[in-house]
This record gives C-alpha cells, structure tokens and sequence, in this order.
C-alpha cells in the first residue's frame, strides 16, 4: 500500500468521535435521531457513547465504518483493539446496540483481559457479516 492509498483511507466512525465530539463536551447529554431512528447518544456523567445500528445506517454510514481503518480480518482486529484501548485511556465506553440490544461494547467499561471489547455472542453472526 502506498502512501497515497494510506491518506485516501477513511477514518473509522469511532476515531473520529472520540478525536472531535468527545473533547467538545465537559458536561450533558445529547441524542441524535435519524429518520425516526435513535443513531447516537452521548452521556457525558457517565462517560458513555451508544450507537444504534439501524440509526448509523440511516445516516448514510456503514456499522462496518465504526472501526475499520484497515482491510481484511487481522485489519479489523487491530483496528478494533486500538480504538478500545484509547476509549478506555479516556475512560470512555462506546456500546453498539442492534434492534435495542448490547451487541458490542468497547473501552473502559469492559476487561483489559479480553482488550477492552465485549462482544454479544448471540448477535455474533450478524456483526461478522457487517464487518467483514
């Protein structure tokens, strides 16, 4: 990959937030809705971000963009890992919920033994056919 490829990358859903949003904020909460749709809330008392899936589709986004940075599974997991680990330094959880319930939880509310993520196995499937 050449450096011209690497600046053409997107930045994952879930850099950005966490490099843009997050630092806007010292207090409060917010939601987004799209299209009738929940798609983000941000609680900043309990240092907690949550996405909905059907809302971040809504918006034009892929689930698959919140982390991806990178191409191909090991991509994926690195990518993932990554920004787990800077939620958790800012002491930040990020929760992806998929028609009401907890399908990946990221960051500081989850074990450094499993790197930072949560992943709901009943909702397993589906979030490896969004992501990869």
């Amino acid at each position: 990959m050449t450096k011209e490829d690497k600046k053409k990358q997107v930045e994952p859903i879930a850099t950005l937030l966490i490099d843009t949003i997050l630092p806007i904020f010292s207090s409060g909460k917010f939601s987004i809705a799209v299209n009738g749709f929940p798609a983000l809330s941000l609680d900043y008392g309990s240092r907690s971000l949550e996405l909905e899936a059907r809302g971040v589709e809504e918006s034009g986004f892929k689930v698959s963009q919140l982390v991806r940075h990178q191409s191909g599974a090991a991509g994926l997991l690195k990518d993932s890992e990554a920004i787990a680990k800077k939620l958790a330094r800012e002491g930040w959880t990020l929760t992806l919920y998929d028609e009401g319930s907890k399908a990946l939880t990221i960051g500081s509310k989850v074990s450094r033994l499993t790197g930072h993520i949560r992943v709901n196995p009943l909702k397993l499937r589906k979030l490896l056919r969004e992501f990869i």
